[in-house]
C-alpha cells in the first residue's frame, strides 16, 4: 500500500495534481463538520478510490485512532472502512484522516437490512463495559430522566396520545405501568453504537458495513434497537413495521444466545415499553416543531403519521386491546 499521506497538502488539503478526480459525499451543515471528499488514484491495479475527511481538531483523529485499534478488533464478524493515513499538527492547525472506501452508500430501511443490523449489534453489546474509558454524551436523555419527564407532564403527555388515536384507558394504562418501575428502567447496560440507524449501514449483499461509531457509549440494550427502528425522522422515511420490529428482536436475541446471553423472558415486551416511553417524548418536540414552525410542514407531519404508527405498535405489545 502507498503512503497516502502524499496526496494531501502540508496545509491539510488533497493535492489536484496527485488524483484522477474527486467528488463530495456530503456537506454536512449546522453540526460543525466539514465535508467528505471522495477521490481517486490510478494504481497498477487500476483505478482506486479512497474517502478524505478533514477535520477543525484532533479530537475526531484520536477517536477513530483508539477505536480502530481497541474496539473495531474485538467485533467478530463486524466491519468499517479502515483508516489508512491520519495526521494530528496542532501547530500547523492541520488535522485529517484517509479512510478505505466502502462504496456508494445507498440506505435501504427494509427487512432484511433490519435482521442484519440486529444481528450485528451482538457483538458489540457483548462487550465488557470497560471497553469505553470515556462515557460519550447521548443525544438524547437517558430512559430514567425521560420516564421522569413524563410523568412530571403526565397530563400533556396523556392528551398527546390520545391525539395519536389511543384511548384514555389504555393512556392510563401505560402511565400506571411506567410509574411501577419507581423510576428506574428494568434493563442491562451494554456498550452501544449510539447512532445505530440505517443512514449509518452500507448493505453490500453479503456483508452489512457499520459506519460512524462517533456516538459509541455505554446505555440501555435497548438504545441502538430505537435509533435502528423507531427513531422517526423529518428528514426521511423510517419504513418500520411490528413484523420487522419483531423478527430484529428474535434476531438478536438467537445470535446473542450463541454468545452464551440469556434474554430476559420479558425482553421484547420491554424493548416497547422503551420505544413507548421515548416516542411520546419525541411526539412532544414534534408538536413544538410544528406550533413553531421548524422544518418543513409536510416533513414534519410526515414524522408524525410515522411516530402515530410506532406508538400503536408498542400499545398493541404493553397495552393490548380487549
Amino acid at each position: 500500500m502507498m503512503d497516502l499521506s502524499i496526496l494531501v497538502t502540508p496545509d491539510g488539503h488533497l493535492d489536484e495534481s496527485k488524483v484522477v478526480r474527486t467528488e463530495e459525499i456530503n456537506k454536512q451543515k449546522n453540526i460543525d463538520r466539514l465535508s467528505l471528499t471522495r477521490f481517486w488514484i490510478d494504481t497498477e491495479q487500476g483505478s482506486r478510490s479512497f474517502i478524505f475527511k478533514p477535520s477543525k481538531d484532533s479530537k475526531p483523529i484520536r477517536f477513530e485512532l483508539w477505536l480502530q485499534s481497541e474496539v473495531l478488533p474485538r467485533l467478530e464478524n463486524v466491519h468499517s472502512p479502515k483508516l489508512l493515513a491520519s495526521r494530528i499538527d496542532e501547530v500547523s492547525n492541520v488535522f485529517w484522516m484517509i479512510f478505505e472506501d466502502m462504496g456508494q452508500i445507498e440506505p435501504v430501511f427494509n427487512y432484511e437490512v433490519r435482521i442484519k443490523a440486529a444481528s450485528k449489534m451482538a457483538s458489540w453489546h457483548s462487550l465488557p463495559l470497560d471497553t469505553i474509558q470515556k462515557q460519550q454524551q447521548s443525544f438524547m436523555p437517558l430512559i430514567d430522566e425521560t420516564m421522569q419527564e413524563l410523568c412530571n407532564e403526565w397530563a400533556t403527555y396523556a392528551e398527546l396520545l390520545q391525539d395519536a388515536g389511543i384511548t384514555a384507558e389504555r393512556t392510563d394504562l401505560f402511565f400506571r405501568k411506567m410509574m411501577e418501575l419507581n423510576g428506574s428502567f428494568p434493563d442491562e447496560q451494554v456498550v452501544c453504537h449510539g447512532d445505530y440507524h440505517c443512514l449509518n449501514l452500507l448493505d453490500r449483499g453479503d456483508d452489512l458495513i457499520v459506519l460512524d461509531w462517533e456516538f459509541i457509549q455505554i446505555n440501555s440494550i435497548y438504545w441502538d434497537f430505537y435509533t435502528l427502528f423507531d427513531m422517526a425522522t423529518p428528514r426521511y422515511v423510517i419504513r418500520i413495521n411490528k413484523e420487522t420490529r419483531l423478527d430484529a428482536l428474535k434476531e438478536y436475541i438467537d445470535q446473542r444466545a450463541l454468545m452464551g446471553w440469556k434474554a430476559p423472558p420479558d425482553f421484547v415486551y420491554h424493548y416497547h415499553m422503551y420505544g413507548l416511553v421515548y416516542s411520546a417524548w419525541i411526539l412532544r418536540l414534534l408538536d413544538n416543531d410544528l406550533k413553531a414552525e421548524r422544518f418543513d410542514r409536510d416533513a414534519l407531519l410526515r414524522q408524525r403519521r410515522e411516530m402515530t404508527e410506532i406508538i400503536g405498535d408498542c400499545f398493541d405489545v404493553i397495552v393490548p386491546v380487549g
